[in-house]
């Protein structure tokens, strides 16, 4: 064993079976590389070979994973300096939440596809809303009104008051 401090504040050891490092002090454990754009790796074998999987880039300023993270069910995944967005799994379901003052926006090659924000609302962006047949496009509560095509029809459909078509110009619909 190789033991620093007064007391075993620090000690780095090895027990037959697993190899530790230890800090007993009231302080952190700091684990730091002093040599511009340098690297800090975590790596163990895998498949017959040694492999990296996390790497504190120093160079391009980056934590980069090798291998898959697993979150156990509600552990959190927080991003942004206020913790805004954050994603998890509940064991049931899955969230994507935007907890922050701005808006999630959800995209695709630098493009917009659609934004949601606060109030129950949805602003779809510059692409399309596809729907593939037999799915319809409901509003309501309970799907009072939908819109479906099923491959050869469309149908709209309003199953509860009346369906009122207007139009806020004087030209005719």
């Amino acid at each position: 064993q190789l033991r620093l401090g007064g007391t075993d504040d620090f000690k780095i050891f090895q027990d037959g079976a697993d190899s530790q490092i230890i800090n007993r002090s009231s302080g952190d454990l700091i684990i730091s590389s002093q040599v511009t754009n340098s690297d800090l790796m975590l790596k163990n074998v895998a498949g017959g070979g040694t492999t990296n999987y996390i790497v504190l880039d120093g160079g391009e300023e980056k934590s980069i994973f090798y291998r898959p993270t697993r979150h156990r069910d509600n552990v959190t995944a927080s991003f942004g300096n206020s913790d805004d967005l954050k994603i998890y799994h509940d064991s049931s379901n899955s969230y994507i939440s935007e907890e922050g003052t701005g808006v999630l926006i959800v995209g695709s090659n630098s493009q917009t596809n659609f934004q949601v924000l606060g109030s129950n609302k949805m602003i779809v962006g510059n692409t399309a809303v596809t729907l593939i047949d037999t799915i319809p496009l409901q509003a309501g509560n309970d799907g009072d009104f939908a819109i479906v095509h099923d491959g050869t029809d469309t149908i709209i459909e309003n199953k509860t008051g009346n369906l009122i078509i207007s139009a806020s110009s004087t030209e005719r619909i």
